[in-house]
């Protein structure tokens, strides 16, 4: 199974796949179960909050930290919520970051991840989605999902799968800055 965080890994360095998916190695935990439990907090609050209230008006139902798959496409996550309105779907994805202008390609192509699975899941359309930046000045992205986007992102997937199943160990990559905070870094470089 790929997950949205396998996509996310592989937009930042395809080697991370490689070692998690075919070595098995694992990430440290680190603060992830902080991150996680901070963002449970701000989801608290941010539903207190009188502008998302009304956003989010009008909404029938609402699933959080929704977690889905496929066993037919091979793919897994877990959104963080998930709004149901008549004939129309709508993920929102919490960040506890800072927004710099733009949303970056993992965030992107994580929503549209998630689109997939979703509308897969329940065949209704599914058009945009958000991302709510934690820290900061809080901000709200919308996401409209276009054709070329999910074409990319089937590409992704479809490379994803292939070092999976190729074994194969993709070239180092040319930029080393991204190599600094990585966990796999001392693999890399041997």
């Amino acid at each position: 199974m790929i997950s949205a965080t396998d996509l996310k890994n592989y937009l930042y360095c395809p080697r991370i796949i490689f070692y998690k998916k075919i070595h098995n190695l694992k990430e440290p935990i680190k603060n992830n179960i902080l991150i996680k439990e901070g963002i449970k907090k701000h989801i608290t609050k941010l539903n207190k909050n009188k502008y998302i209230c009304k956003f989010l008006e009008g909404f029938i139902e609402r699933k959080v930290e929704f977690k889905i798959y496929n066993e037919k496409l091979k793919l897994i996550g877990v959104i963080d919520e998930l709004y149901f309105y008549e004939d129309e779907l709508i993920i929102i994805e919490y960040k506890n970051s800072i927004y710099k202008g733009e949303v970056n390609n993992g965030e992107l192509f994580q929503l549209i991840f998630y689109s997939l699975l979703v509308r897969n899941e329940y065949k209704k359309k599914i058009n945009k989605g958000y991302i709510f930046y934690m820290k900061g000045k809080k901000k709200i992205a919308e996401i409209i999902f276009e054709k070329e986007d999910y074409l990319k992102c089937i590409k992704i997937i479809k490379n994803i799968f292939k070092i999976i199943d190729d074994e194969a160990n993709p070239e180092v990559l040319e930029n080393h800055e991204k190599c600094r905070g990585c966990e796999y870094k001392r693999l890399c470089f041997l």
